[in-house]
């Protein structure tokens, strides 16, 4: 894996392809991680642009060399491990919300008036 990150190929662009490493891990995630979106969390994490990244998600992988294969299988999972946790960020909220919205109606009745 090193030395396909450090032999470089260039795309039809022009671009050098690389094999993106995602770059927090654990507590070392920059002051407000939690507040950015997840398009600003993938882009973090793997020093990309959207635009480059979904240039790396249409190669078709079935003709790609192993470099290239390479960093589209990177892409892709750091794009769904992040995916992931925003459904679980989201299943959480409307958890929260239900539970909330069941006391209230436990403790105010069911028009929210006491």
């Amino acid at each position: 894996m090193r030395k396909l990150r450090k032999t470089g190929a260039v795309d039809r662009d022009g671009n050098v392809v690389i094999i993106p490493r995602p770059s927090v891990a654990g507590s070392n995630k920059p002051p407000g991680w939690n507040r950015w979106s997840p398009a600003e969390k993938v882009e973090h994490l793997l020093g990309l642009s959207l635009d480059r990244m979904h240039d790396y998600l249409s190669w078709p992988a079935d003709e790609l060399d192993p470099y290239r294969l390479a960093a589209q299988t990177q892409v892709i999972r750091v794009v769904a491990m992040v995916a992931a946790k925003v459904g679980v960020e989201a299943r959480r909220d409307r958890e929260r919300q239900r539970i909330l919205e069941a006391l209230t109606r436990r403790e105010f009745g069911a028009s929210g008036e006491q």
